[in-house]
């Protein structure tokens, strides 16, 4: 009944009220259902902020519901795919080295995640995600790569893109991000009129979270390009 009652208010969009029902249900329900749930309400909770100092404090605190949820039941789609999701959240605030070395990492619980349910958009985005990201590091990036592993992360824009369009057709516009990498994608194989479509629509999006606002100003960037 809690987890269905969080949902129910994650759906509507609710986020701040979401959160509050998750944390009031951790004290008496440790679970990894539960988890990961604290973990999905705090990242949107935070996206909601104004200040970057407490969209940061919940990404911590989010990592960490993640990370327990995962001592627990290390299989569980919701864990590992939101584990994922934090690490790359973390890497973002420390830096391309913190990134770089957590990439294997955020791969594979990604690709665990989507093992158990190949048809979730978010995890098919955020797969999509490090593929572009990998495919997109310059020379210095990949020479610090290599200060890591001795065969750093590869990948290429094309196989990016077939993650970005597998997100939309489950979910058509379920999250700006995806229109804009996939749009990327797009312009990546010179396709410049389906990029502008994708751009187009980012800016149906509102102006609530702060990676609609990013999306939203990177989408006006890139559509002068197309």
């Amino acid at each position: 009944e809690t987890l269905q009652r969080i949902d129910e208010i994650y759906k509507q969009k609710k986020y701040e009220e979401a959160y509050n029902e998750a944390m009031k249900a951790l004290p008496t329900e440790k679970s990894a259902e539960l988890l990961w749930r604290a973990a999905e309400t705090t990242r949107n909770f935070a996206m909601i902020q104004k200040t970057k100092a407490e969209q940061h404090r919940l990404t911590y605190e989010g990592i960490a519901y993640a990370e327990e949820g995962l001592t627990l039941e290390p299989e569980n789609i919701g864990c590992n795919k939101f584990y994922a999701i934090y690490l790359d959240m973390v890497g973002r605030i420390e830096g391309m080295s913190k990134r770089i070395e957590n990439s294997f990492k955020v791969r594979d619980h990604l690709e665990k995640a989507l093992k158990g349910k190949p048809d979730d958009p978010v995890s098919l985005h955020s797969l999509g995600v490090w593929h572009y990201e990998v495919a997109d590091l310059s020379w210095t990036q990949r020479t610090l790569a290599k200060t890591f592993f001795k065969a750093p992360p590869t990948s290429d824009y094309k196989t990016a893109h077939k993650y970005f369009e597998e997100a939309e057709q489950y979910s058509p516009g379920f999250y700006s991000s995806n229109l804009v990498y996939l749009g990327k994608c797009y312009m990546h194989s010179k396709m410049y009129k389906e990029a502008k479509e994708c751009f187009e629509k980012v800016s149906n999006f509102g102006d609530e979270a702060q990676d609609d606002i990013d999306s939203k100003a990177e989408a006006k960037k890139l559509i002068k390009k197309c």
